[in-house]
């Protein structure tokens, strides 16, 4: 409830301060405008904050479990010709590599720039998509291109 009320009090509260520096600028110097002026945003920012930082308390802690299931559909979020099980695959084999920058490489690879934020969300997450079993995330790549040969020489 708070986190739903939390723009609506900052909006008010900015209305209030736009309010004020009207009535201010009819009624008061312009240097004793620009002093309350700074003054009334501080006190919004300053409003503003307290509010986050109680709906960030009063929020349940998000837990997201990381299965198969979870990373495929993920991978389904990517813009790529690769398709989601492959990807997946690619996001797993990078999680089984143990130097850091060769995890990053292969998420690059494997993603690249359309899939930045799926990047950045497989990253936190890279020891506990390690524990994936790999045949949880679908067909592979070699059964996928039997398939085709399969279809292509019947």
């Amino acid at each position: 409830a708070i986190a739903r009320r939390t723009p609506t009090l900052f909006y008010t509260i900015m209305e209030q301060s736009l309010l004020t520096l009207q009535k201010e600028r009819n009624s008061v110097a312009p240097w004793q405008v620009q002093v309350r002026s700074v003054t009334s945003l501080v006190a919004a920012t300053s409003a503003l904050a307290q509010a986050l930082r109680q709906a960030a308390a009063a929020a349940p802690p998000t837990s997201t479990t990381v299965n198969a299931e979870w990373l495929l559909n993920l991978c389904q979020t990517v813009p790529t010709e690769m398709g989601a099980p492959q990807l997946a695959r690619a996001i797993w084999s990078a999680a089984q590599q143990t130097e850091e920058a060769q995890q990053q490489a292969m998420l690059f690879d494997a993603l690249g720039e359309s899939g930045m934020d799926v990047l950045l969300t497989v990253a936190e997450k890279l020891s506990e998509i390690r524990t994936i079993s790999e045949s949880d995330l679908g067909e592979s790549s070699s059964s996928l291109g039997q398939t085709t040969t399969t279809i292509m020489d019947a």
